[in-house]
């Protein structure tokens, strides 16, 4: 399904039936920068009208537009167009990577980059884009999703890094594991740095450069993330934004569309139609 946004910017949106656990996203002509955390197995695609209007920061640097990019969860991102960009997004839960990639080492970033210099998987992606897009058999759609993966999951080895949200200090993990667990409440930077043993002013730093993010839009990225999985189930978006945390439904649209790129109200049109 399709959701329109500001000026000429064009969001579709499809949670196909035949492969659980997959979702994909287009966005074309976007200039709308993006930022977050991580939560599932993303291959993002950015095509051939992208070509040098993209930029994205990654822990590993920077790197221009007309890209391959995959990230593993517990990753963050930057991406900052310089124009308008075409996307093509495959997001995969973990549940449903390791079915369709029991190849990729366990416990490591099932990466070996952030961004690849491969034509074959380029264009496998974009086939399984287009063929569960347009509503491919299960046999078909599985048998494109394994492909895809597997052209891309061996550049990995087992050195391969992983992410540095898995080697966290002590004291950083505390702070991680009381936001995800307390993600609807009203927390504040004292409890936050009560948990980490730190000051104030040193774990406010701290797990900025440890996750990616200062605490704050970390929370507000578990809460998208939580009403996400309501919406997924059916739930009003109304009650989904109350039940994440945040203040109202207008709160909820404004980091949803921010994070996921299509409205509550979209999002749950398209897990409808499963």
């Amino acid at each position: 399904m399709a959701d329109a946004d500001e000026g000429d910017e064009y969001v579709e949106l499809v949670r196909p039936a035949t492969c659980e656990g997959i979702e994909l996203l287009r966005i074309a002509g976007t200039v709308r920068p993006w930022d977050g955390l991580v939560e599932t197995f993303v291959v993002t695609l950015a095509t051939d009208r992208s070509k040098n209007n993209c930029s994205s920061f990654y822990r590993r640097g920077k790197h221009d537009g007309g890209f391959l990019s995959a990230m593993s969860p517990g990753e963050t991102f930057q991406a900052v167009p310089h124009a308008r960009c075409d996307w093509q997004i495959v997001q995969l839960t973990p549940a449903a990577f390791a079915s369709l990639a029991p190849e990729a080492h366990a416990g490591k970033s099932a990466f070996a980059s952030h961004l690849y210099d491969d034509r074959e998987a380029y264009d496998a992606f974009r086939l399984v884009h287009r063929a569960l897009a347009e509503g491919a058999p299960a046999l078909a759609s599985e048998t494109l999703v394994r492909r895809a993966l597997a052209l891309l999951v061996r550049h990995d080895h087992p050195g391969a890094s992983a992410p540095r949200t898995l080697h966290a200090p002590a004291g950083l993990q505390r702070v991680r594991d009381l936001i995800h667990d307390r993600f609807s409440e009203d927390l504040t930077v004292r409890e936050l740095a009560d948990a980490s043993g730190l000051s104030r002013e040193h774990m406010l730093r701290s797990f900025h450069r440890q996750f990616g993010l200062p605490p704050h839009q970390y929370l507000m990225h578990v809460r998208v993330s939580q009403a996400r999985a309501r919406l997924a189930r059916r739930v009003a978006p109304a009650q989904a934004a109350r039940e994440a945390g945040f203040y109202d439904s207008s709160h909820l649209h404004r980091w949803f569309v921010r994070v996921v790129g299509v409205t509550p109200s979209a999002y749950a049109r398209a897990a409808a139609h499963r």
